[in-house]
């Protein structure tokens, strides 16, 4: 309604014809993703919305319940790509990177995934590395954490401590 309301006062209008959709019936959570979804589709196409804003309206919906199906048909996007971003809406650093066009989608979501691990170090690294060595990087960096997980598996198990 801004856009309009902003238009028709620039053109001198008095009044403004509007539609008024009645309430839909569901909960609270249910009217909240098909408002977003609306919002999201309307933005996308009037003003463009940012990768960082599409990515966090996505992840409202399915904060508020909304399955990843739903949101794919509602948003007109891959499955693969609503999952990719659920785990970028919920990370700052990587929703930031996304935003300035530092990162792609994929290139995100990995590094949320180390965001959401708490893994600042490999945060950071991912976010300074060059986009052709991006990969390999984080799969270098997977296996250094699955090393430390491993170490620390083996630090608490009986039979290693028995051999000390």
């Amino acid at each position: 309604g801004q856009r309009r309301t902003l238009a028709a006062r620039e053109t001198g209008l008095t009044t403004i014809p509007v539609v008024i959709y009645p309430d839909t019936e569901g909960s609270d959570k249910a009217r909240a993703v098909d408002r977003i979804g609306k919002q999201i589709t309307a933005n996308r196409h009037r003003e463009g919305l940012t990768a960082a804003q599409h990515t966090r309206g996505a992840a409202q919906m399915l904060e508020f319940g909304a399955s990843i199906t739903k949101v794919s048909k509602t948003l007109a996007m891959d499955k693969k790509d609503v999952k990719a971003q659920a785990a970028v809406g919920k990370a700052e650093a990587a929703r930031a990177a996304l935003d300035a066009g530092q990162l792609d989608l994929a290139h995100a979501a990995v590094v949320a995934e180390f965001e959401e691990a708490g893994d600042t170090e490999a945060v950071e690294k991912l976010l300074t590395t060059r986009p052709y060595n991006f990969d390999h990087v984080a799969e270098r960096l997977r296996g250094l954490r699955e090393e430390r997980e491993a170490y620390a598996r083996a630090m608490v198990s009986p039979v290693f401590r028995n051999q000390l």
